[in-house]
């Protein structure tokens, strides 16, 4: 199983890279030359929130190359999340996210 870690909060897993700051990261990822020429699939984010909705939406878009436990694998995180989770909470979890600076 795929997670993430907020630091403060608690830790879940050790295998996936931590959201502690994770728009900041998304931030330096869109504008990094490695996403714009690495993401598949899909158009490149082009604010940090759009490329949070993005790695939660199509999480196979970009792989991130680097995990704790080293480089991260394709296929870990759930396909279909938006599916099992209601669109008022995907919005609230987005806000959420961007919040994590």
């Amino acid at each position: 199983n795929a997670c993430h870690a907020i630091r403060g909060v608690g830790t879940f897993c050790f295998n996936d890279p931590a959201t502690t700051e994770i728009y900041t990261v998304a931030t330096e990822r869109v504008a990094s030359d490695d996403y714009k020429t690495k993401v598949k699939d899909q158009p490149a984010a082009a604010t940090p929130e759009d490329y949070i909705i993005q790695a939660i939406h199509f999480p196979n878009a970009y792989v991130v190359p680097e995990c704790p436990q080293g480089a991260c694998a394709a296929g870990i995180m759930p396909q279909n999340f938006q599916q099992s989770i209601a669109e008022a909470d995907f919005k609230n979890l987005v806000a959420y996210l961007n919040t994590l600076k």
